[in-house]
């Protein structure tokens, strides 16, 4: 995502550096995204809670919880696909298509 260039490829892992910058560019629909990657709405009202004056970071810790629990299937392709889904075409169109 750095520097508006692709990531490169599809299937490869997300990044810690990826997700945290998403994580500042993600608005009203972040947690639909968690939720979409299937983060759990408790997990994302405990994380909420736990970085209240920070939702940037809030917001990162529930993009770290996703591959933590994903592993390799925390792709760039499945993230692509989870922001066009909500509405998120313009980050995703940053990532290589699904």
């Amino acid at each position: 995502m750095s520097g508006n260039q692709p990531i490169l490829g599809r299937n490869d892992t997300v990044t810690d550096e990826d997700l945290k910058e998403l994580s500042g560019l993600l608005t009203d629909e972040w947690r639909n995204v968690g939720r979409a990657l299937g983060v759990d709405e408790a997990t994302i009202q405990r994380l909420l809670a736990q970085n209240v004056m920070n939702h940037r970071e809030a917001i990162h810790q529930v993009l770290l919880k996703w591959k933590k629990d994903k592993g390799g299937d925390a792709t760039n392709g499945v993230l692509a696909q989870v922001l066009r889904e909500e509405g998120r075409t313009d980050l995703a169109e940053q990532m290589p298509s699904a």
